[in-house]
């Protein structure tokens, strides 16, 4: 399936009306089954949907690892995903037992927000060398991300050293972009609690809550955080930068791990 699809539409500047055909961004939707068990409906862009899904259940709580994951299978449709966990691992029970709120993004069908009352403080991980490392980093996500340019309708999220891009996806939801690098990485059996996340999307909390779960340690946004986030954040010693732009940035949490003098 396409990542983007000409559409007939009619643009107006200075005046003056013209019908012209644009890209528009695909947006389909995935269903996540888990042993059988519809777990959510996610709104998403159509591809790499075994990284979002196994991102998704990292993200959520659901696995600690790839090996967890017996079998994992898109059917023929690419409208549903059906997972199924090695006897005995995962924590599905809990996932459906925690109390939930709405998340702030139309890109999810189903409560995703998991309320949480205690929180493990994340790894320490590796400092990062120069504060511009964060803003060369972030320039090179942007300069990668083909499908914002063509439509100006995705998110882009990626995943890094102090160095360099390690993985990097886009997606019509930045916690799918999100859940994508994280799946992506957990495949591959790279370790996360000295990597940076970087994306495009606000920094609210189940944002923030997703670099928890998965322990690493520095989370860096071109946009806001709310306050959730930064409340979240802060309780979890993660380091949270927004507003990375440029050669200037904004520290809400943790600012030490880059911030060292």
């Amino acid at each position: 399936m396409p990542l983007l699809k000409r559409q007939e539409v009619v643009k107006w500047k200075e005046g003056e009306a013209r019908a012209i055909e644009d890209d528009v961004v695909v947006e389909t939707s995935l269903d996540i089954a888990v042993n059988g068990r519809e777990v959510i409906t996610l709104l998403c862009s159509p591809e790499n949907r075994k990284n979002l899904a196994t991102g998704f259940l990292k993200s959520e709580g659901i696995i600690d690892k790839y090996e967890q994951i017996q079998k994992i299978n898109l059917e023929k449709s690419k409208k549903r995903i059906n997972v199924h966990l090695t006897k005995g691992s995962g924590d599905l029970e809990s996932y459906f037992n925690k109390k939930r709120a709405l998340a702030s993004s139309s890109g999810r069908a189903n409560l995703v927000f998991d309320e949480v009352v205690k929180l493990e403080s994340v790894a320490e991980g590796t400092p990062v060398s120069d504060p511009t490392n964060l803003s060369r980093l972030m320039s090179d996500m942007q300069s990668r991300a083909g499908l914002f340019r063509q439509t100006g309708g995705s998110h882009t999220a990626a995943l890094a050293n102090d160095k360099r891009l390690l993985y990097l996806a886009e997606d019509i939801g930045r916690h799918n972009a999100t859940d994508k690098v994280i799946g992506k990485a957990l495949i591959r059996d790279e370790a996360l609690k000295n990597k940076i996340m970087l994306t495009s999307g606000r920094l609210s909390a189940e944002m923030v809550l997703k670099s928890i779960r998965s322990s690493i340690p520095i989370l860096v946004s071109r946009s806001a955080p709310t306050t959730m986030g930064i409340n979240l954040a802060r309780e979890a010693n993660l380091t949270l930068v927004g507003f990375t732009r440029g050669n200037r940035m904004t520290f809400y949490s943790a600012g030490e791990r880059v911030l060292r003098d």
